[in-house]
């Protein structure tokens, strides 16, 4: 992390050479840690719920959210490279909330399927921020490049009929996620080096997984996952697919797949400068 940061600050050389003769009292690093909560932050379409009265009449409509809802959590490294403009980077982690994905109830055959998934998302970032500074008081204004480098989520599907119930759950790992996001912060110094404050964010970022693993099977309260053949415990997400009706299906492979992550919220922040 150290030498990504040394990276960031040689590319910003240009900046510097062109600041004033009296720079250098304005450079300052800081280390900020944050945590808070976001929350769906657009309407991408997800999923779809489908139900019926008993007398053939169906009804279906879709579902809408992001798979950004969670909480959140940053550890950034900034560098003032003149007074109130600066460079940051750092590391981000995101737990998601199970979000509903599908909702199916027949009510002449009784049987119901829910289908629920959240993805905890791991990632750096960097960027800039232009600040201001008020006696104590401090406000920014932070623009940051996110890339998520270990995205996984987990998918549940619970089924209930009338033979009983039976619980499903997988794993889908594999591949980066990237996108924007910006905040504003409000902060106070309670000292010298040491401040507090509050953050509001908005990111947009999205993600394709590449595999998935059946992880658990259990039917009416017993884990059968070890009844599963192997080429129906794994998955692999492409673009494309051919085969042959006659020989057999796609074999472990389905159409790849875009979730949304987009969230907006709030954090807290404790800064230290130095």
């Amino acid at each position: 992390m150290k030498r990504f940061l040394y990276f960031i600050i040689l590319l910003s050389s240009p900046l510097i050479s062109k600041a004033s003769g009296d720079t250098l009292k304005f450079n300052r690093w800081a280390i900020s840690l944050s945590g808070g909560y976001g929350l769906a932050a657009t309407n991408d379409i997800i999923g779809y719920n489908t139900s019926d009265d008993g007398q053939n009449n169906f009804s279906t409509r879709i579902i809408t959210g992001s798979f950004g809802a969670g909480i959140f959590s940053s550890l950034v490294v900034s560098f003032e490279i003149k007074k109130d403009i600066g460079i940051e980077a750092g590391a981000f982690a995101n737990w998601g909330n199970d979000i509903l994905l599908s909702a199916q109830y027949y009510s002449q055959n009784m049987e119901q399927e829910n289908r629920f998934m959240r993805v905890n998302t791991k990632g750096i970032l960097t960027g800039f921020f232009i600040a201001k500074t008020f006696s104590k008081f401090r406000m920014a204004v932070h623009n940051d490049f996110v890339l998520g480098l270990y995205n996984e989520a987990y998918y549940k599907i619970q089924a209930f009929d009338p033979a009983g119930t039976r619980n499903t759950y997988w794993k889908y790992s594999g591949g980066m996620s990237y996108g924007w996001k910006g905040k504003v912060e409000a902060s106070y110094s309670l000292g010298k080096h040491f401040g507090i404050g509050i953050e509001g964010f908005f990111m947009l970022h999205s993600w394709s997984p590449e595999k998935g693993f059946m992880e658990s099977y259990v039917v009416n309260g017993q884990e059968k996952v070890s009844t599963v053949p192997g080429n129906s415990r794994n998955i692999t997400f492409v673009d494309g697919y051919s085969y042959n009706t006659i020989t057999g299906g796609p074999s472990g492979r389905q159409l790849r797949a875009v979730y949304p992550l987009h969230a907006a919220g709030a954090s807290l922040i404790l800064r230290f400068a130095f």
